[in-house]
């Protein structure tokens, strides 16, 4: 369990954690960042349980959860992760290439439309 963190309201605090850009598109975190916190979905597979992984995994290199983070967001395709990023998830789901955005499903898929189409002219 982590460490609970009180703030009154319209109080300030000075803490020191290791943070990550959840938007792909923006910048990493950088030193005496400040942070608004919310509860939004991001929507990001695996989020929490990589959040977990890297909290008892630290000879792993924030950079490298960075990285994995965004590319989770962006759904890049499984194939395409680096080798040290597709073991934190085999690590976290062994079943995580059926679930993560594949190339081999996506061209299985069309190959398999493509042939349904061909017998069923009228589907097109």
């Amino acid at each position: 369990m982590g460490t609970a963190i009180f703030v009154p309201p319209r109080s300030r605090r000075t803490v020191t954690f290791t943070s990550y850009c959840l938007n792909p598109h923006g910048a990493g975190p950088h030193t005496d960042e400040k942070f608004i916190w919310s509860r939004q979905d991001t929507n990001i597979p695996y989020l929490k349980e990589v959040l977990v992984y890297a909290g008892s995994h630290s000879e792993i290199r924030q950079t490298e959860i960075q990285s994995l983070i965004w590319n989770l967001a962006r759904g890049v395709w499984f194939e395409n992760y680096p080798a040290k990023q597709k073991a934190i998830l085999f690590a976290i789901d062994p079943a995580a290439p059926a679930k993560l955005p594949s190339k081999a499903r996506e061209e299985a898929k069309h190959k398999a439309k493509q042939a349904l189409f061909k017998a069923v002219p009228a589907l097109k």
